[in-house]
C-alpha cells in the first residue's frame, strides 16, 4: 500500500527522518513506537503528504504520492489522518464534526450512503449519545473518540480498496475502556482490507494490537518485525534509554513490557 524507498525529511540542514525503505501493506495494523523525536509523527506527516519528502520516493497503491496529491480529492477518499490535538473553534455539534469526514465524498455518493457512514463511524466510535452536544464543551477523550468518527466516515468505515488509517497518538487521552475500544475497532478493520499505521507511546498496547511494530529511533527505523521480535530488552533500552523487562508467561500469546 505505501512504499518508502531512501525516503528522507530534512528541516533546514538537519535531518530529522531517514533514509527510510519501508513497505506498509493493506490488511495491517502497523505500530510505530519510539521516544520523543524520534519521528514517528514526521512520519505519518510524509504518508498522508503534509509534507514532502526532501529525498527518496513514496508510493502509494503503486503510484507515487506527489502525483496523487494532484487529485486531492480522491486521495482523501483513500486515506485519513487522526491528529494528536483535537481542538475546534466552532461550536459545531458532533454530528457535524463526524460529517466532514464525507466532504471527499459529496460528489460521488447519494445522501443516504453520508447518513449511513455517519451514523456507523459515529457507533465504532461510541459517540451516538454525543451527537446533538456541542463538541467544544466534551472532554478531551470524548473530542478524540469524536475524530475517530470522523477519519472513520472518511474512509467508508473501511468499505472498499486502498483505504488507508493514519493515526497519531489516538490513545493518549482515553480511559483504559475506549484505548481497548479503538485500537480493537482498527485491527477489526484491518481483518477487512484496511491499512492502519498507528503512532503509539503505549507499547503493551502495540504488543497486543499490532500484526508489525516499527521502533524509530533518531529518524531511523531501528527494528521491524511481530511484536515478538521486536520488542526485547536490548532493542528498547537503545531506543528509550531505559532498563525494562520482557515477559511472555503473564498473558498467554502476548509480549508484556514493564520498566
Amino acid at each position: 500500500m505505501f512504499e518508502l524507498q531512501q525516503t528522507t525529511l530534512l528541516r533546514g540542514q538537519q535531518r530529522v527522518l531517514g533514509p527510510l525503505d519501508l513497505t506498509i501493506h493493506r490488511g495491517e495494523l502497523l505500530a510505530v513506537i519510539g521516544a520523543n523525536g524520534a519521528g514517528k509523527s514526521s512520519l505519518l506527516s510524509l504518508l498522508c503528504g503534509l509534507i514532502p519528502a526532501s529525498e527518496g520516493e513514496i508510493r502509494f497503491a503503486g503510484r507515487r504520492l506527489d502525483n496523487c496529491s494532484a487529485n486531492i480529492e480522491r486521495l482523501a477518499r483513500q486515506r485519513a489522518l487522526m491528529p494528536q490535538f483535537h481542538a475546534l473553534g466552532f461550536d459545531f455539534r458532533v454530528r457535524d464534526v463526524v460529517a466532514l469526514g464525507r466532504n471527499p465524498h459529496h460528489r460521488h455518493c447519494a445522501q443516504r450512503d453520508h447518513t449511513y457512514y455517519i451514523d456507523k463511524a459515529m457507533s465504532l466510535a461510541d459517540v451516538d449519545s454525543l451527537a446533538d452536544a456541542n463538541y467544544t464543551r466534551l472532554s478531551g477523550g470524548q473530542q478524540a473518540r469524536v475524530q475517530f468518527a470522523r477519519v472513520l466516515a472518511q474512509l467508508n468505515c473501511g468499505d472498499g480498496k486502498n483505504r488507508f488509517l493514519l493515526l497519531d497518538e489516538p490513545t493518549a487521552s482515553l480511559d483504559l475502556r475506549h484505548q481497548l475500544a479503538l485500537m480493537s475497532c482498527a485491527r477489526a478493520l484491518t481483518e477487512r482490507g484496511l491499512g492502519c499505521v498507528a503512532v503509539l507511546h503505549d507499547i503493551n498496547l502495540a504488543a497486543r494490537f499490532a500484526h508489525r511494530i516499527a521502533i524509530l529511533d533518531s529518524g531511523r527505523l531501528l527494528a521491524i518485525g511481530s511484536p515478538e521480535s521486536v520488542l526485547t530488552e536490548p532493542l528498547l533500552k537503545r531506543a528509550f534509554g531505559v532498563e525494562v523487562k520482557v515477559f511472555d508467561d503473564v498473558i498467554p500469546d502476548r509480549r508484556l513490557v514493564t520498566v
